[in-house]
């Protein structure tokens, strides 16, 4: 019901409150669920992938719980869905991506103009980018942005894009950083898209360009 999603909403709107990359996608997933005063619950799936060994790699401290367990869990096959089993309580059930046709989202559209929701994407500046790894040039933009990155790894890894191998180039003259993200990310097949966490924190979504 309408009143239900309201409460898995509020109860997804706490912080994380630790730095995630680096970790292992299982031991992040234990200690957001922990912090929720939903049940969480695994599905089969779910209980098989987390034993894997694969780490988060994108910095999600800052991010809500529910945008940061989605992201955790999209690199392993994994969703979140909410669920009302009868006669039981409203919880979350961590499932695999293709047993279900909804899921908890990856952020949320913006509700605010772009500039007003991330200013620093729009900054001027004086710009030359020669022959330089995408992996660097997003390194040294990140930073200046002050939103973190996350990046549709599935869809990079499905199109075998790699970072550290497409090498970038942006014509000496004055633009500003939103353009110069389209510009670069475009050689690589990706772009980029302001989403916004369950406080409207917002963050930047990487993914790869739809095929014609």
């Amino acid at each position: 019901t309408k009143k239900q999603l309201v409460q898995v909403h509020e109860a997804l709107t706490g912080k994380v409150n630790f730095s995630t990359r680096g970790l292992k996608n299982s031991e992040a997933v234990t200690r957001i669920a922990r912090s929720l005063k939903l049940e969480v619950a695994l599905g089969p799936a779910a209980r098989t992938a987390l034993v894997s060994q694969e780490k988060v790699a994108d910095e999600l401290k800052g991010l809500s719980c529910g945008t940061a367990l989605a992201i955790v869990l999209r690199p392993l096959g994994l969703v979140l869905v909410p669920e009302k089993p009868t006669g039981e309580m409203v919880r979350l059930s961590i499932v695999g991506s293709d047993q279900v046709k909804e899921s908890w989202p990856i952020g949320w559209p913006p509700q605010k103009n772009p500039g007003a929701i991330l200013p620093a994407l729009f900054k001027n500046l004086e710009v030359e980018i020669e022959d330089v790894a995408l992996s660097e040039a997003l390194t040294a933009i990140a930073p200046r942005i002050k939103a973190p990155f996350v990046f549709d790894y599935n869809a990079m890894a499905r199109d075998r894009i790699d970072l550290d191998t497409v090498k970038v180039n942006v014509p000496a003259g004055r633009t500003y950083y939103k353009k110069i993200l389209d510009r670069v990310l475009s050689q690589a097949r990706l772009y980029c898209e302001i989403r916004v966490d369950e406080v409207n924190t917002p963050f930047l979504w990487i993914s790869t360009l739809k095929k014609s």
